[in-house]
């Protein structure tokens, strides 16, 4: 490459990671084109579930997500699974009873959220009038979910 030419390109590395500097952007770009990490990305806030017990009404169950009142608003997806093994079909086994569900919450603020009960967890409940679940929510970009365990019953 030319000098001349090495320059321009060099001067249009330099001001496009200004301007992404400028923008609140994530990632610069250095002079010689090599990216780097300039920022911070933003993640999820932490979102909980109450403790309360939770109940199925009309082949769904309600689940009140909470989100911290500091840092970002919460975005993930929640499901409830069966803590231990419950008899389906004549079999006993971890079934997942609702969701998943994707959720959305500002931050300082709990809002409900309804997921549809599953084919397995409508028959576990018919049998079982109730059980222990673990509640699991996957925050966005989270490798493990935050699980809590809490009873739901036929409501």
């Amino acid at each position: 490459m030319s000098s001349p030419l090495r320059r321009l390109f060099s001067l249009a590395l330099a001001a496009l990671a200004a301007s992404s500097a400028l923008a609140g952007g994530s990632q610069g770009i250095a002079a010689d084109g090599a990216s780097s990490h300039t920022g911070t990305i933003a993640a999820s806030g932490k979102a909980t579930v109450a403790p309360a017990p939770l109940a199925a009404r009309g082949g769904r169950v309600a689940v009140k997500i909470s989100c911290a009142a500091k840092g970002a608003d919460c975005v993930g997806s929640v499901r409830v699974r069966s803590h231990g093994k419950v008899a389906v079909g004549g079999k006993r086994r971890q079934v997942v009873v609702a969701g998943p569900l994707r959720y959305r919450v500002v931050a300082g603020k709990a809002k409900a959220f309804s997921l549809k009960l599953s084919k397995d967890g409508k028959s576990a409940l018919a049998q079982a009038q109730g059980f222990e679940v673990d509640v699991e929510l996957r925050a966005e970009g989270a490798r493990k979910p935050r699980v809590q365990t809490v009873k739901l019953s036929v409501g």
